[in-house]
């Protein structure tokens, strides 16, 4: 009996050692195969989604390539951000998770940091997480990781670049005060921030560089890769319509601010427009009234024509009549005699108002009655007033050519310059 138990005890111990043997010596290749563990491949990107002018969105990226014959985990991963004076401005936790051998995994994540007055012209991230290994659901091996990943913004604001803009200008109504105008000015932001315009100057000038007339207009805050319209009313000078073409210049500037840094740059551009002609703008929607009175009276060097011109003004503009000149002529079936001729006086019509300026002309009764065909008395006498009427204080006219015809048997009424 004790012999047996002797036995049974002996083979005990010697399994017992057998196996101890055979665990030390299994422990020792896995911790030998846990020490020759391949550091997985990993590459991080930290991208600027978006830029504003208080704010900035991340984007994190990792991709890890599992190069080992054996699965690994990803846990505790975080990203923070600091600034260069090592402010945290923001954390951006990654959830983790496995990955099988032989296997490439991207973890992504995203988080939006808002600027409190501090320098963000550079940013660190300070990744950390750890790499856990486990063998036969006991036996673990933990690998700590940190990588730092720098982000520059100066570069966004170095390659700040200045808005593209369009302006389109319509002339509206001719006033008192000058020719009115409608500005509209497209500006485009080429940038990936976003950058604000307080004003923009619409300045008008001649092609000698006389200004003759300047509008401001309130800008806007203007998004990355997009335009926005601006639109006002102003005026130019009555002197503007002497010269030949208009240049608009508009000018401003552009304040982009991101991460604590602010970058101005300014920008101008020209437009040129020809004048409009100014009749286009004076009677518009108006009617201008003529009356060309006459008076005839017989003296004993000929006969004395009181010829009238009557002018009503309905634009909203003083005008100028000038260079005119009055014509008489008997009218003989087709043929035209010219009997006199005579300058008028230069008037001035102030808006809705009329003038009468008037000329004698004496027309010898030898021509009036001998320069037609067989007949003493015409068809006709016609009555012409040529010139040119203009704004007060400009050279730009436009002629004029008015017709009256009389009966000649009608001299005798003398009463129509009333």
């Amino acid at each position: 009996m004790l012999i047996d138990l002797f036995k049974s005890k002996k083979i005990f111990v010697i399994l017992v050692t057998i196996f101890t043997i055979i665990n030390v010596f299994v422990a020792v290749i896995i911790f030998a195969d846990i020490e020759i563990i391949s550091a997985p491949k990993t590459e991080v990107f930290i991208n600027i989604a978006e830029v504003g002018a208080d704010s900035i969105l991340l984007e994190a990226s990792l991709k890890m390539t599992n190069s080992n014959n054996f699965e690994i985990s990803l846990s505790k991963f975080k990203i923070v951000s600091v600034t260069s004076e090592n402010t945290n401005i923001g954390n951006i936790s990654i959830t983790g998770g496995s990955i099988p051998p032989d296997t490439t995994k991207e973890f992504t994540a995203e988080e939006r940091f808002n600027f409190k007055g501090d320098d963000f012209s550079e940013l660190k991230s300070i990744i950390t997480g750890e790499i856990a290994v486990t063998f036969l659901g006991f036996i673990s091996k933990t690998i700590p990781i940190e990588v730092i990943v720098h982000t520059s913004i100066d570069e966004l604001i170095e390659n700040f670049q200045a808005p593209t803009l369009t302006i389109k200008a319509d002339f509206d109504t001719l006033t008192n005060e000058g020719l009115n105008f409608t500005a509209v000015i497209e500006v485009y932001n080429p940038n990936d921030l976003e950058f604000g315009i307080d004003q923009l100057s619409v300045i008008a000038k001649t092609e000698n560089a006389t200004e003759v007339g300047r509008l401001n207009i309130v800008g806007d805050v203007i998004k990355p890769k997009e335009s926005a319209t601006f639109q006002s009313k102003g005026n130019i000078m009555f002197d503007a319509l002497d010269a030949n073409i208009l240049i608009f210049t508009i000018e401003g500037v552009a304040r982009g601010r991101v991460g604590g840094i602010e970058k101005n740059i300014s920008f101008a551009t020209d437009t040129k427009l020809m004048i409009p002609d100014i009749i286009d703008f004076i009677f518009k929607n108006e009617k201008i009234d003529f009356q060309i009175p006459v008076q005839f009276k017989l003296r004993l060097n000929g006969i004395l024509s009181t010829v009238g011109f009557k002018i009503y003004n309905p634009s909203e503009i003083p005008l100028i009549g000038k260079d005119l000149i009055c014509s008489i002529f008997r009218l003989d079936g087709e043929k035209k005699t010219l009997l006199g001729q005579e300058n008028m006086e230069t008037c001035s019509i102030a808006p809705k108002n009329r003038v009468c300026v008037k000329t004698e002309i004496t027309i010898p009764y030898l021509k009036f009655f001998l320069t037609g065909s067989l007949k003493l008395l015409p068809d006709w006498i016609i009555l012409r007033i040529d010139g040119n009427f203009s704004i007060a204080g400009t050279r730009q006219a436009f002629p004029i050519s008015l017709n009256a015809y009389v009966d000649p048997h009608l001299i005798k009424n003398s009463s129509v310059m009333d």
